[in-house]
């Protein structure tokens, strides 16, 4: 045992007769445990006056390869030579569980964060998942090309990595058992993989040198060398991700994280611009700086094509035809792009503005587009002239109107920001491309958020005034006015029947309302200023994301938080279908892309059941490249 900063020998632990094959230190500190090939684990306390075991326990006779405490402390688990994970009582030494399912030696263990998982991965190319409590295999994954060597897991349970003999390192999803990625760069075979306490960074140590990774998109962040061309066996990450701790030969070797300086190659220079959900909730699309366009399969979570980067600077906007068989693009330069979604084909560049695209709003009879720019100019445009589907006819052009815009569902209302005045919104009747203003609605200050509900009935604006405040789109009446939030109210959506409004601001806080009445149902408090909030269709979870990155779900019914994620980067926007099945986040300043998925949540269980045998309920992030 060494002294980290000084780097002096402490005490040295003796008992074992045979190779020491892992070691394991409790969480509070006190113990720590030890296996070998000798076949016995051997219990130890840091603070014993002498250098002996306190405990021993006789585990089997063939070679323990490796062992695990659980983060209780109540019970570990030891894989041996003779094809058996046992887990074992550390008060009793009794072995309560034995899993024999396979062929080869267990190499490496893993436990889930709640201690009800076990992943054990074998010399017969097999990894398994357990669970300990029904003594059962719940996913076996068989399609590795060699024995496996280590294996890490995230502390959020989203993400397995497996090293093999032939020098793969592969990302699986917990969820699905689906690869995500392969990683590459290393040159050797890895023996020891450690996760960052944050879940972003997965670190593979090789011969001589310790590699980190981006655990999400697979990308080499980092190379630490050893100076030796020595294996390093052993990898540790402290709880704050500040230190790693590598054994490589007979050195034991350290790196502050905090003094590594990333180099220029490893930043990112692409960034992700605008995300767009299609219609059918089953895919979705997305843009960059660099004007590239990508395309998702949600049922698949898998990029199905992307295009070259474009001539015409930034995406800025995206939307989908109503029958989601169609992608229009609008650039920074004015331009708007047509493709096809099921195959990425090109139909047509159109050049119909001077400006940046700021939105495009397709009718639901599938021929006529609007798209207004920065100079506050629309058309109105019929998209297949003369019966041609590479020719357009503009119908309409209209001044003096911001985006983004609303179009209601029956093409009959349009709204959109007063580009001269930030306290004011306009609300259009849209009449045979005709735009006639039905009514302005106003706050006393700048209007942040607006959101309608699809039907078009209700429409809920937030401002800086603190406020928010609920109108009747067809008269225009103002209805109700929100009061509650301490500083400026940053996001609100409103439920697809109009009856519940969701609100988060500056002051950390999301606020539930009922619109009828304009009380607050239900208020959460979170870590950070909100950024965004979502409702699923059937009202019954909010989606909320701050401004440290942690996305969070709540039941809207008692305010108890279903489930909690952290991206590690600032949250721009969220998307979410209408049951949370598929969560897209636009982070800022990356190309990445992640979707989430939401389990066990009562929200639209009826969606969701019809959906589960099309889906991959996987969670998990992908990067558009």
């Amino acid at each position: 045992m060494y002294h980290i900063a000084s780097s002096l020998l402490v005490k040295t632990f003796h008992g074992h007769t045979d190779k020491i094959t892992e070691i394991s230190t409790s969480s509070d500190g006190l113990f720590f445990t030890s296996s070998s090939y000798d076949g016995n684990v051997r219990l130890w306390n840091f603070n014993h006056p002498k250098d002996e075991s306190v405990r021993t326990y006789n585990v089997s006779k063939a070679k323990l390869m490796c062992m695990l405490l659980s983060n209780d402390d109540t019970f570990m688990v030891v894989g041996s030579a003779d094809s058996t994970a046992r887990v074992i009582s550390v008060d009793s030494g009794s072995v309560t569980r034995s899993f024999r399912d396979h062929t080869g030696p267990v190499i490496g263990l893993q436990l889930s964060s709640d201690n009800t998982l076990l992943v054990t991965g074998s010399g017969d190319f097999v990894v398994m998942v357990w669970d300990i409590q029904a003594g059962e295999v719940i996913i076996k994954m068989s399609g590795l090309m060699a024995p496996v060597t280590c294996l890490a897991i995230t502390s959020n349970d989203a993400f397995l990595t497996v090293a093999c003999e032939d020098e793969t390192v592969r990302v699986f999803s917990m969820v699905s058992s689906q690869e995500l990625h392969e990683l590459t760069g290393h040159e050797a075979r890895v023996n020891a993989l450690a996760c960052s306490a944050d879940d972003c960074q997965i670190f593979a140590a090789t011969r001589g040198r310790v590699l980190c990774y981006d655990i999400h998109n697979g990308q080499l962040l980092e190379v630490l060398d050893c100076g030796s061309n020595a294996p390093v066996m052993s990898l540790k990450i402290t709880l704050d991700n500040s230190f790693v701790v590598a054994a490589c030969g007979d050195k034991i070797h350290l790196w502050n994280m905090n003094s590594v300086e990333r180099t220029a190659a490893h930043l990112e220079k692409s960034t992700l611009t605008f995300i767009k959900l299609a219609p059918d909730e089953r895919s979705s699309a997305c843009g960059t700086n660099d004007g590239i366009v990508a395309f998702w399969d949600l049922d698949l979570c898998r990029c199905i094509w992307s295009t070259t980067p474009m001539k015409h600077g930034s995406v800025t906007t995206i939307t989908f035809s109503p029958d989601s068989v169609y992608v229009f693009g609008g650039f920074e330069m004015g331009n708007i792009t047509m493709w096809e979604s099921a195959n990425g084909v090109m139909i047509q560049t159109f050049n119909l503005h001077e400006t940046q695209v700021r939105s495009i709003c397709c009718f639901s009879d599938g021929t006529r587009v609007l798209s207004v720019d920065d100079a506050a100019t629309m058309h109105i445009w019929n998209l297949y002239h003369n019966d041609e589907m590479n020719s357009i006819e503009v119908v309409a052009t209209v001044y003096n109107i911001k985006g983004p815009l609303y179009l209601g569902s029956h093409d009959s209302v349009l709204i959109g920001h007063n580009p001269k005045n930030a306290k004011e919104m306009n609300i259009w009747s849209l009449s045979e491309n005709r735009l006639a203003v039905k009514t302005k609605v106003y706050h006393n200050e700048e209007i942040v958020c607006y959101c309608a509900n699809k039907n078009g009935a209700i429409l809920v604006t937030g401002s800086m005034d603190q406020s928010l405040k609920i109108w009747q789109i067809d008269t225009g009446f103002l209805t109700q006015i929100l009061v509650g939030h301490d500083d400026i109210v940053t996001c609100c959506c409103v439920s697809d029947d109009g009856k519940v409004v969701v609100s988060g601001g500056q002051d950390k806080h999301v606020y539930i309302w009922d619109v009828q009445t304009g009380a607050v149902k239900r208020s959460v408090t979170a870590r950070a200023i909100i950024l965004a909030v979502q409702i699923t269709l059937d009202n019954s979870v909010i989606i909320s994301a701050d401004q440290d990155g942690w996305i969070e779900a709540w039941s809207s019914e008692n305010s108890k938080m279903l489930s909690s994620f952290n991206t590690h980067r600032q949250i721009s926007s969220l998307v979410t279908s209408s049951d949370a099945s598929r969560i897209l986040v636009k982070l800022n300043d990356t190309p990445q892309l992640p979707v989430l998925c939401l389990h066990n949540t009562p929200a639209n269980m009826t969606i969701r059941q019809e959906r589960r045998t099309k889906r991959i309920q996987s969670a998990s992030s992908y990067a558009s490249r």
